[in-house]
């Protein structure tokens, strides 16, 4: 559940919703209503198993210290 305050938050909270990895809270989807919504909904369950996945296939420390020595060179 994102509940965006600021800025890019919304938008933030706007493609979280698109890609099906989270409920936008705002005032037509009160908090107690996402709170009960998302947990009987097995659709975020199996988009974070399949997030997972992918996060978990990569390796992102690596990528990153290959990132920053390319920049330092």
């Amino acid at each position: 559940m994102v509940v965006p305050c600021l800025f890019d938050q919304v938008a933030l909270a706007r493609r979280q919703q698109e890609l099906g990895n989270g409920v936008w809270v705002r005032r037509r989807l009160p908090l107690a209503a996402a709170l009960d919504a998302v947990p009987a909904d097995d659709r975020y369950a199996d988009r974070a198993r399949a997030v997972a996945a992918v996060i978990g296939a990569e390796d992102a420390t690596r990528a990153t210290a290959d990132l920053a020595e390319a920049m330092a060179a």
